[in-house]
C-alpha cells in the first residue's frame, strides 16, 4: 500500500507542476521530450523527438548511433547522425554523450552535438543524485541546456531535475526539469526508454 501511495504522489507532483508552469503564459513554455536509448557491448544509438508538443511538430526527430565505450563506472558514445525537420530539412551532425559516476554515486551525464547545416553547437550537462521516496528509483540534480550560434545570441539555461524510474516499466524514466533561460524558460517532461 505505501509502494502505490508513494506513485501516486510522485506523479501527482510531477503533473500538478505541469499544470502550474505549462499552463501559466509567461512564465514558462512547457515541453515533452521522448527519448529511446539503445546500447550493446559497443554500439550505442538515440531517437529523440525534441518537442512534441509544438503544433508544427509533425516528425521532428534526431537520430544519431555510433562507436560505444564502456569502463567500470560510465561510458562515451561517439555518433553521427541527422535531425530531420517538420519541412523535411535534413540536418547532418556530430555527436559524443558521456555518462560518468563520481563519488557516493554522483552521476554527470553530457551531451555534446554539432551542426553543419546553419553551424551551431548544443551542449547539455546533467548531474544527479539518488534519493529515497519508498522503493522508487528517484534522483535529484541540476542540468544545463544551451546552443551556441556563430553570429547571434546564444542560448543559455540552468535548472533543477526530479527523475522517477517508472515502477510499471523498468526500461522507462520520466525527468521532469525547470530551466531558468536568458530567452524564456521551460518546464519540460522526459520520457526516457532505455533498451
Amino acid at each position: 500500500m505505501r509502494i502505490k501511495a508513494t506513485v501516486v504522489f510522485s506523479l501527482l507532483i510531477v503533473l500538478s507542476t505541469s499544470l502550474v508552469f505549462g499552463q501559466s503564459k509567461g512564465r514558462a513554455d512547457y515541453q515533452f521530450r521522448l527519448l529511446m536509448h539503445k546500447q550493446t557491448e559497443n554500439f550505442g544509438g538515440w531517437w529523440v523527438f525534441p518537442d512534441m508538443t509544438a503544433d508544427s511538430n509533425t516528425f521532428r526527430s534526431l537520430a544519431v548511433a555510433g562507436p560505444l565505450f564502456k569502463w567500470d563506472d560510465g561510458w562515451i558514445e561517439t555518433m553521427g547522425g541527422v535531425l530531420v525537420h517538420q519541412d523535411g530539412l535534413v540536418e547532418p551532425l556530430a555527436n559524443i554523450r558521456v555518462s560518468e559516476d563520481l563519488i557516493s554515486k554522483l552521476n554527470v551525464f553530457a551531451d555534446v552535438e554539432y551542426f553543419f547545416r546553419n553551424p551551431r553547437l548544443y551542449w547539455w550537462l546533467g548531474v544527479s543524485m539518488p534519493i529515497k521516496i519508498g522503493k522508487l528509483n528517484t534522483r535529484i540534480g541540476i542540468e544545463s541546456e544551451n546552443v551556441t550560434f556563430k553570429g547571434r545570441q546564444d542560448s543559455l539555461g540552468i535548472g533543477p531535475s526530479f527523475s522517477v524510474q517508472l515502477p510499471f516499466c523498468r526500461k522507462a524514466t520520466l525527468v521532469t526539469a525547470y530551466e531558468f533561460r536568458n530567452d524564456g524558460d521551460f518546464l519540460r517532461h522526459y520520457l526516457v526508454f532505455n533498451f
